[in-house]
């Protein structure tokens, strides 16, 4: 895979859910705990995407979203933190998103995966990778990845 951490910005596009979930998986292998944070509208393929993600970091948990939950850990077999994942869909306020413990979070040792990190844009850090999902077509998804918050357009 391209040295995406780099990128200003890098475009992929799958055409599956099978697809999105690879791509995930084999962006673990370069993440190196660094903070993700995704955004897009609903059912483009954040969560599938993040479900590779966990296979790829070996977390033994099944990755599901935590929409209703909030924040999620995921360990590998060792019991190591591997991933954090956020989901920021109910809230509306930067308050109830830092009252979730956001900056400590972001401070972690695990690799930290933000949904709807858009809702957090006011107190997104620069670095970090930062990811569209949109539909295309009823298979197909466009998935727009920066490696810095100022390379995005609209930020």
């Amino acid at each position: 895979m391209e040295n995406y951490p780099y990128c200003g910005k890098l475009v992929k596009k799958t055409f599956s859910a099978d697809e999105t979930l690879k791509l995930g998986e084999s962006f673990a292998a370069g993440l190196n705990n660094k903070n993700l944070f995704l955004w897009g509208e609903l059912g483009a393929g954040k969560t599938t995407f993040l479900k590779g993600l966990g296979k790829g970091l070996a977390v033994k948990q099944k990755v599901v979203s935590p929409s209703f939950q909030l924040v999620r850990n995921y360990t590998d077999g060792s019991g190591r933190l591997r991933l954090i994942h956020l989901d920021l869909y109910r809230l509306s306020s930067l308050e109830e998103i830092l009252h979730l413990g956001w900056n400590d979070i972001l401070e972690s040792d695990a690799a930290v995966a933000v949904e709807w990190a858009d809702r957090a844009s006011d107190i997104l850090p620069r670095q970090g990778v930062f990811m569209k999902f949109s539909h295309i077509a009823p298979d197909e998804r466009e998935i727009e990845i920066y490696s810095e918050k100022r390379n995005i357009p609209g930020f």
